[in-house]
């Protein structure tokens, strides 16, 4: 016996006899699942139902489907970036230079820098470009720094504890760096007008995605609004306990994270 694609519907839709236990699965699965991937786990069984046949489904799907030649990598492209909690910049600037002796990076993105003397800084630094976005208290603010071999342009932004910098290239690239302590003043809808259609959101986002119910699903429904897919490292970034609060959200690329 053969199968053919082009067969009669064959999974067309869901019989009333069995519409219940979809139902209670579909319930099991909200409860189990991000807001973002239980909504994509819904897209892709929709999709699944209603295609008359296999080929018009998987048709479908292949819009979906990446390949190298249509969405650039960050490893492909060569460039690294590094994020880095540094928690008081001015007391730690020599980890920093640890950092950089001991790591082949492109970027650096520094969080929590605390009140901090760039032009100091651009001395100690001087194969870098220093980006600064000044916190909304002593603990804040966030430093990019960039080779000076790459041409960047720096997107004006007020929002404290965020800094937005365009790496120039075929495709742009756009790097957000990100502190956000319980306190902030903004939300993330605030952060909306900066998410570009390739980015990377890079940053202390305080939020664990898995185990802070209510804050995360906030967080991953503004993500989820802006087509980011969050990237999530599989240790613990926190030293104080085995929360995971330090990853990246990606549009338009693939990103791998350590």
């Amino acid at each position: 016996m053969s199968l053919s694609p082009y067969a009669i519907p064959f999974f067309s839709s869901v019989p009333p006899s069995k519409l219940s236990k979809r139902n209670f699965y579909l319930c099991k699965a909200k409860d189990s699942l991000s807001h973002f991937d239980f909504n994509l786990f819904y897209n892709i069984l929709e999709e699944w139902e209603n295609c008359p046949n296999l080929h018009s489904c998987l048709s479908l799907w292949q819009e979906f489907s990446s390949t190298s030649d249509e969405l650039p990598s960050i490893s492909s492209t060569s460039l690294h970036v590094l994020l880095f909690n540094v928690r008081g910049l001015d007391l730690r600037w020599q980890e920093v230079l640890l950092l950089i002796s001991s790591f082949k990076f492109d970027a650096l993105i520094l969080v929590e820098t605390g009140e901090c003397d760039i032009s100091f800084h651009q001395k100690i630094f001087q194969d870098y470009r220093l980006l600064y976005q000044i916190g909304e208290n002593r603990n804040g603010g966030v430093l990019i720094l960039i080779k000076e071999t790459f041409s960047i342009s720096r997107v004006p932004c007020s929002i404290p504890n965020i800094c937005v910098v365009d790496i120039k290239g075929e495709d742009n690239l756009r790097i957000i760096g990100v502190y956000a302590p319980d306190s902030k003043s903004w939300s993330w809808d605030d952060l909306s007008a900066f998410v570009s259609s390739k980015c990377v959101i890079y940053g202390d986002f305080n939020v664990d995605i898995m185990d802070d119910g209510k804050k995360a699903d906030t967080l991953l429904h503004w993500a989820d609004d802006q087509s980011l897919a969050h990237v999530v490292p599989n240790s613990h970034t926190s030293l104080r306990s085995n929360r995971v609060i330090d990853y990246a959200f990606i549009k338009g690329l693939n990103l791998d994270i350590q």
